[in-house]
């Protein structure tokens, strides 16, 4: 026995386009209707097939999320990625979408890009795309060729018909150095990418770094010693010579908990107490869990750029340029406990 829409239909009494209605839109049916079509599809325990619908409606209640992922498959990087996807997710399942993880690898050093077979068919209503790093021109053609509406987070491109959301990074730098001066610390080194040699890079590594120089010129300090490392480069060298040269400033300033970690292990394999040498920097969210109270540092809103991100696609999906959700949203400062 075939039980379908039209099985279902012929035992209700009823048309099999009200069959139709009663999953699509239920509340244009009338009450004592919906409640016989109900219990005929109760009793033979019929699910719509919700693929099929999809492909001929074109509306599939998924929003892929393009992450790039640099390495081979074997190697998971960029684990703070799961704050983005949590904002995104929880947005989108409000609205009744579902979001799909879709990977894309970019092998090293040649920077070939290994597309997933999600690209070549459309299975979703929008994209947002997380870069993690550099994206190479080829993945914004795929994109573009799905004509889906698309959004990157913590992303920065030139090109105007890539729709990016950025951090607020210079608001989070402010917050720090007035933070800084206020204890008496003037003197501050940094310790981050090589933005001015590497050719991919991004965009926080100098916006980060412009704004603490001019912030603690503005108020009164300096930035007196500067450390870069190209990409790729191993940090222990380069901690190991800020390390050494500790007594030129009074706080050093790392650009995230990679070249913050490199030091603190240079400062203990040198027996010197990490709580007397003071470090800052700027973290992701899955760095706040109690275990960092003896650092100053900028939290990154993460979860809210997947949020905007998420309501960004959905106000395209109803018609609107959902243009509000674009705006950076700042970090917020945590105060390290007294030393």
């Amino acid at each position: 026995m075939l039980v379908n829409q039209k099985f279902i239909a012929e035992r209700a009494g009823v048309s099999q386009k009200t069959v139709s209605l009663y999953f699509q839109k239920p509340e244009r049916i009338a009450e004592q209707t919906r409640e016989r079509i109900g219990e005929v599809v109760r009793q033979y325990n019929y699910l719509p097939n919700l693929a099929a619908r999809s492909i001929r409606s074109r509306k599939f209640n998924r929003i892929a999320c393009v992450v790039m992922q640099y390495g081979d498959r074997t190697k998971v990087i960029h684990p703070h990625l799961m704050a983005y996807l949590n904002g995104a997710a929880s947005e989108l399942s409000a609205a009744g979408y579902s979001l799909v993880f879709e990977p894309v690898y970019v092998s090293q050093p040649d920077f070939k890009v290994h597309f997933p077979e999600f690209f070549d068919s459309i299975s979703v209503d929008g994209v947002i795309g997380i870069p993690g790093s550099w994206i190479p021109p080829e993945i914004d053609e795929r994109v573009r060729r799905l004509e889906l509406p698309t959004v990157w987070l913590n992303r920065r491109s030139t090109d105007s018909e890539v729709n990016c959301i950025e951090f607020d990074e210079a608001s989070g730098v402010r917050q720090l150095v007035r933070h800084l001066l206020k204890q008496g610390r003037r003197r501050v080194a940094w310790f981050g990418p090589d933005f001015s040699a590497d050719t991919t890079f991004h965009y926080s590594a100098r916006d980060r770094y412009a704004a603490l120089g001019a912030e603690l010129t503005a108020g009164g300090g300096a930035l007196v010693l500067s450390s870069f490392a190209r990409v790729g480069e191993r940090l222990a060298g380069k901690a190991g010579e800020l390390a050494r040269r500790r007594d030129e400033f009074d706080v050093l300033v790392c650009y995230n908990f990679d070249y913050r970690d490199a030091v603190q292990w240079m400062l203990i394999r040198q027996e010197t107490s990490p709580l007397g040498f003071p470090v800052a920097h700027f973290a992701s969210s899955w760095e706040e869990r109690g275990t960092y109270d003896f650092f100053d540092y900028v939290m990154l809103p993460e979860a809210e750029l997947g949020r905007r991100g998420a309501n960004f696609i959905l106000s395209r999906l109803q018609g609107k340029t959902g243009e509000e959700f674009l705006r950076p949203p700042a970090g917020t400062l945590h105060i390290a406990e007294q030393r």
